[in-house]
């Protein structure tokens, strides 16, 4: 015996309960993942920034294209030399910024060639609608990168000649503690990146006393001698990871005495200061009795 079956619908009110679970869910569902995805795009672009900035500091300390490099948080962009909007576009290199992202803080940064030291310190911060953020710190500490060598000069003695009591010889001594550097040895101007600067140099020395400035070195071949005494110095400065653009006779107590006339010789007026060809060295031919002579170098790092 089969036993019928009643269809029964759906009435209006179950159906109206439906939309309203259904409105209700929603609600809460929706904002719930627009922030996850507004969340997930900020995090996405700091991760990003960081890769880049990284980037553009290691291109900078690699010398690449002989150039500071940067980056630019509101395009993304990592650029060729110092400045965005008058870059060469051809260099860039982009992973774009998702649009819901909002940029703020430091906007653009370039690291200096060679030594990859950072224009700003500081933070980008990357944030979303909700108040949610992330921030990279932009500074020469969590930016350091792989070690940087130093930019260093040497200086070999050509020739000595001491007269009377002349009592020069080949050293060099380094700021105000007239730290001694043999002839031949490295003296480093620089220093995790940053120049070293020192604050005074001691002169009343037996060999050259050598200052290091920003961007340049003073090098004094000191005189105080006697009647009668002398001292003839002939002297090659060389460059390492750098190149010299140029060298100047420092006016004052110990200027040298004509020192771009191109004429040498071994009396006080034969002083002679010399830029090598390829900008890697200097020859310093100084020629002092009571008065010293004094040489300016001007240096930068990388390549020329």
């Amino acid at each position: 015996m089969r036993i019928p079956h009643t269809l029964r619908g759906v009435s209006l009110p179950e159906v109206l309960v439906s939309v309203a679970i259904l409105a209700v869910l929603g609600a809460a569902i929706i904002p719930s993942y627009r922030s996850y995805q507004l969340r997930s795009d900020v995090n996405l672009a700091a991760q990003q920034a960081e890769h880049l900035v990284h980037r553009a500091q290691l291109l900078a300390q690699s010398g690449s294209e002989s150039s500071a490099w940067g980056y630019h948080a509101e395009t993304g962009v990592i650029f060729l030399g110092e400045d965005y909007a008058n870059r060469d576009a051809s260099y860039d290199e982009q992973i774009a910024v998702p649009s819901s992202v909002i940029v703020s803080g430091i906007i653009e940064v370039y690291f200096t060639a060679l030594y990859g030291v950072p224009s700003i310190s500081g933070e980008i911060v990357f944030s979303a609608e909700d108040g949610y953020e992330r921030t990279v710190v932009i500074d020469s500490g969590t930016l350091a990168g792989p070690p940087v060598p130093p930019v260093q000069m040497k200086v070999h003695f050509d020739r000595i000649k001491n007269s009377g009591n002349g009592s020069v010889e080949n050293r060099v001594y380094v700021g105000k503690d007239a730290k001694i550097y043999e002839e031949d040895v490295w003296i480093p101007l620089t220093q995790n990146g940053f120049p070293i600067l020192d604050s005074s140099i001691v002169i009343d020395v037996n060999g050259l006393s050598m200052q290091r400035e920003n961007g340049f070195v003073r090098l004094i071949a000191y005189g105080g001698l006697e009647s009668g005494g002398k001292e003839v110095v002939d002297a090659t400065i060389t460059i390492d990871r750098g190149y010299i653009d140029h060298i100047e006779n420092e006016e004052g107590e110990h200027e040298g005495e004509q020192p771009f006339d191109g004429n040498t010789n071994e009396g006080v007026g034969g002083d002679e200061y010399t830029l090598a060809s390829d900008n890697k060295s200097v020859e310093f031919q100084t020629r002092v009795t009571n008065a010293g002579d004094t040489i300016l170098i001007f240096w930068n790092g990388g390549t020329q």
